[in-house]
């Protein structure tokens, strides 16, 4: 596992050193230092079940700071060049991402909260980044290497794989991928549910011609943070 993420590391991290410095590339970087909206009542997520998985797209209530949306706004303006430089920048977050849930396995503090990746997702959401969905199965897959399924008492909330299958199927919503009506009921963060969203991404990425996305035409009206 390791070997295939220092070997994804060795194509991504070459890529981003030497970019550009596109408007996109100091755009997310400014945002990153500056969401534009701030919480002055940090605290916890509510209490929620252990196999918890919200269903077409991640709200995260535990945040101290939001993308505002003038911020929103400023990203659609420039939705594909955003969008190919979250494709960099989701595979060059993976193995921070990993040993986060590695030393969430291991019960210790995995320091997920306020990684970039949250961030990265919170955008992909927004811009309805189908264009990212080959990146997140990527990401997807390394980090069920780590399976943290009933791991503790604490709820799936921690964790930044139930997060990344959240923005899957968000995705998949947007597009009216096929198959859809397989996810009924309440999301569970389980192998099996976990199984079923993978296949499903795979399908649509199978079956569906990038030029039949719905890609930007999908996005909400209003740029809300999620």
């Amino acid at each position: 596992m390791r070997r295939i993420l220092f070997a994804l590391l060795l194509v991504t991290a070459p890529v981003l050193a030497r970019r550009p410095a596109t408007p996109a590339v100091a755009m997310l970087d400014q945002i990153l230092h500056d969401p534009g909206a701030w919480d002055q009542m940090c605290s916890g997520p509510d209490p929620k079940p252990i196999n918890w998985l919200p269903l077409y797209g991640f709200r995260r209530n535990w945040n101290w700071f939001y993308i505002s949306e003038e911020n929103f706004e400023r990203l659609r303006q420039h939705r594909e060049a955003v969008v190919q430089e979250l494709n960099l920048r989701i595979l060059a977050s993976m193995a921070a991402a990993v040993q986060r849930a590695e030393s969430a396995r291991r019960g210790e503090q995995s320091g997920w909260r306020g990684s970039p990746l949250e961030t990265y997702l919170a955008i992909v959401e927004d811009l309805n980044g189908v264009e990212n969905l080959p990146a997140l199965l990527h990401l997807e897959e390394a980090l069920n290497r780590v399976p943290l399924y009933g791991l503790s008492s604490r709820s799936a909330e921690a964790f930044e794989h139930p997060q990344v299958l959240s923005v899957i199927t968000l995705i998949l919503h947007n597009e009216g991928a096929p198959g859809l009506n397989r996810l009924h009921g309440p999301g569970l963060y389980n192998a099996d549910f976990r199984r079923l969203i993978v296949e499903l991404a795979h399908q649509f990425l199978e079956k569906v011609d990038p030029s039949e996305y719905r890609a930007g035409a999908a996005m909400s009206k209003v740029g809300k943070y999620r």
